[in-house]
């Protein structure tokens, strides 16, 4: 995608549908364990949606939406409907996972040191450089 918005945009559809493929294991909860869950929802969906993250310029309003979106899943991961309630903490301490914000910036650190053991002469070094 040439922008960031349309890059989340676009991935935010297509976990959509990979959630969507997925449907018949989550709907049987108490036959797959919520540990197997969330190996095959880290496995084939949260990777879908982080897909280039490392390249995401995002804003706070951008990062909460993203945070919120990775929590509706988990939620129905876990089969949390409404009226049940669990909070976003509960949400995180669950599934053992961390808000999708953090993994993106981790993703950016991790390509920012990939540009910077590029050779000196290749032209993202040199546009790192010249930015900064």
């Amino acid at each position: 995608m040439l922008g960031d918005a349309e890059d989340i945009a676009y991935g935010k559809q297509q976990t959509i549908n990979a959630m969507k493929k997925l449907d018949n294991v989550w709907i049987r909860h108490n036959k797959i364990s919520l540990s197997t869950r969330l190996k095959l929802f880290n496995t084939y969906v949260k990777t879908v949606l982080l897909y280039n993250s490392g390249t995401w310029g995002m804003t706070k309003a951008e990062s909460d939406d993203l945070d919120s979106f990775h929590r509706q899943q988990l939620r129905k991961i876990m089969n949390v409907k409404y009226p049940n309630i669990m909070k976003n903490d509960e949400v995180y301490d669950k599934s053992d996972d961390q808000h999708l914000s953090l993994t993106i910036l981790n993703n950016r650190w991790r390509f920012f040191g990939h540009v910077l053991s590029l050779r000196e002469n290749s032209p993202a070094y040199k546009s790192s450089m010249h930015y900064f």
